[in-house]
């Protein structure tokens, strides 16, 4: 009988772990009129946040056609999930969620290692300096490696939209 009960037990912790893990995963991705930014064609929202590289053309002009951005939409939706998820934009949840949950037991060892950090920097002008480089440098480097993926994602629209161009003209034929 006492086995049961741990059982009983470890499955109820395990469940909501599990739930508060995973609650808030879910995306949802809606069409809806882009306005005039987008020249009032449709465009996809994702969890409520316009991502226009979905739908729009290399001009950045959403379709007025809603059966053409869902075509669009099909065709991309997983690699430019891919080049934003590269860009650090669509990170895992569950990944996140556990990340932080976790980072909750490291608190004691981090502080004082963080306490010295954060004293010797306001302290030391040299070690500013240095740290002050450095973010530089680490925020150039960030800077251009999202220029490099947006310019990717950008070639891969306009391939995309000279695809859907040949393929209107072949059936048009």
């Amino acid at each position: 009988m006492k086995s049961y009960n741990r059982f009983i037990f470890l499955f109820s912790v395990g469940c909501f772990l599990s739930g508060v893990l995973l609650c808030g995963c879910a995306t949802t991705f809606t069409f809806a009129p882009g306005g005039k930014k987008y020249d009032n064609g449709y465009v996809v929202k994702r969890n409520d946040v316009i991502v226009p590289e979905f739908t729009v053309d290399k001009l950045g002009k959403a379709p007025a056609d809603l059966n053409v951005a869902k075509a669009r939409f099909k065709r991309r939706k997983k690699t430019i999930i891919h080049f934003y998820q590269e860009m650090g934009y669509f990170g895992s949840t569950i990944t996140e969620d556990a990340g932080l949950f976790l980072s909750a037991f490291t608190v004691p060892v981090r502080t004082p290692i963080e306490g010295v950090k954060y004293n010797k920097y306001k302290n030391d002008p040299a070690y500013r300096a240095k740290i002050g480089a450095q973010d530089l440098e680490e925020g150039k480097k960030e800077q251009e490696k999202l220029k490099a993926i947006e310019d990717k994602m950008h070639e891969y629209i306009e391939k995309d939209i000279a695809l859907e161009n040949s393929k209107n003209k072949e059936e048009s034929k």
